[in-house]
């Protein structure tokens, strides 16, 4: 079941970005954002969270600034961004986005095979990330030189 993010699980959340993101501020395309604030749809079955999104909210654009599945290859991830997605529709948005870096192959495919496309390249953007979040390393997945960031778009 998805649902709209609530303070019973809102601390579960926070101590999950916390461990997964290296604190809770996200450094996307030169912003900072604080996602212990930020709106969230999360995953919950039987009471027990399997996942969740954390986005903002912008006019015609919203960005996912955190999408995490606890449970991986269950659909969580889809079934959270499709349900977004209807919000969105419903707000009258009309394009989705979300930000990874260059290491993160899994996220890339993930992404691509639910329809979004390669829009912009933020190169070299972690070395001015790594400045506010100095915790973020520099190899990151596979051994991948931790470097650059890539904005993906899904029109509605």
């Amino acid at each position: 079941m998805i649902i709209e993010m609530d303070e019973a699980y809102r601390s579960l959340v926070v101590r999950d970005v916390e461990e997964e993101w290296v604190g809770p501020l996200v450094v996307t395309r030169g912003q900072v954002y604080d996602t212990r604030h930020c709106p969230g749809l999360i995953a919950v079955e039987e009471g027990k969270l399997t996942g969740y999104l954390l986005y903002l909210p912008k006019n015609e654009e919203w960005e996912i600034l955190v999408l995490h599945a606890l449970e991986k290859n269950r659909g969580i991830g889809t079934a959270l961004i499709d349900a977004l997605s209807e919000q969105m529709k419903a707000a009258g948005g009309k394009e989705l986005s979300v930000v990874t870096t260059n290491d993160n192959i899994p996220a890339i495919r993930f992404y691509q095979r639910r329809g979004f496309s390669l829009g912009e390249v933020g190169f070299n953007a972690l070395e001015e990330t790594r400045k506010i979040k100095p915790g973020v390393p520099e190899i990151g997945l596979e051994g991948i030189r931790l470097s650059h960031e890539l904005v993906f778009f899904r029109p509605l």
